[in-house]
């Protein structure tokens, strides 16, 4: 697992802040990811799939790995495709407690609209997600979705996952992701204003290979 920085400038924030994105954790073993977190986050921001939906929705470490990330900082969280397929919005607020669960919904921290959304057919809510006084940011699970539908919004980050780096990275080439299929290009990095974890687990068979688990660092810097 490695810890990945980006560093992003600002004007309308009047400090820094320091933000971590966790990806698809997908009730993995969790000891390791706290040893590695940073200690002094502003926030921990989740863009979905805690859980594993080839088995039912295996969720038992979820709980406890969130209640010990709200130790170090305030947490946000949005559902993914294996939460929403495996639980009701309800459920998965209580399963996530005390951490926030962002539904097609957006929370206010200090300088910062946090917002969750899972694209169900309808777009046109994120326009009322969108906060113009403050820096905002999106969690949104499927990286497509950003040239699909968000970047038309006001939008200052997005931040994804789903796409697991490609699952295994030969020369540096990922060879295949859900929604993309072979060969995809959005899996990890960052694109215009959207950055993609490469998550924190493998829930399926097909081993990761040349493909880190990652702890995104995410440095927004005030512009004065």
């Amino acid at each position: 697992m490695i810890l990945t920085e980006y560093t992003l400038n600002s004007n309308k924030i009047s400090r820094d802040y320091k933000l971590a994105l966790l990806s698809d954790f997908h009730n993995t073993k969790y000891e390791k990811i706290l040893r590695l977190m940073p200690k002094e986050l502003d926030a921990i921001l989740m863009p979905g799939d805690f859980v594993i939906r080839y088995t039912g929705g295996t969720k038992h470490r979820v709980k406890p790995f969130i209640e010990e990330l709200c130790k170090l900082a305030p947490v946000y969280c949005s559902m993914g495709n294996h939460d929403l397929e495996c639980m009701s919005s309800e459920d998965f607020k209580s399963m996530i407690a005390p951490a926030k669960a962002l539904i097609d919904e957006s929370e206010i921290l200090d300088e910062l609209n946090i917002a969750g959304w899972y694209y169900l057919g309808d777009h046109i809510i994120l326009s009322g997600l969108i906060d113009k006084d403050r820096f905002n940011i999106l969690l949104s699970h499927k990286p497509n979705w950003y040239f699909d539908y968000v970047k038309q919004y006001d939008f200052d980050l997005v931040l994804s996952g789903h796409a697991h780096g490609g699952q295994m990275r030969l020369f540096g080439i990922p060879i295949i992701a859900p929604d993309q299929g072979l060969f995809p290009k959005y899996v990890k990095g960052k694109f215009d204003k959207l950055i993609i974890s490469t998550g924190l687990s493998n829930p399926v068979h097909i081993p990761r290979l040349f493909n880190p688990k990652e702890i995104v660092i995410i440095n927004l810097k005030a512009e004065h």
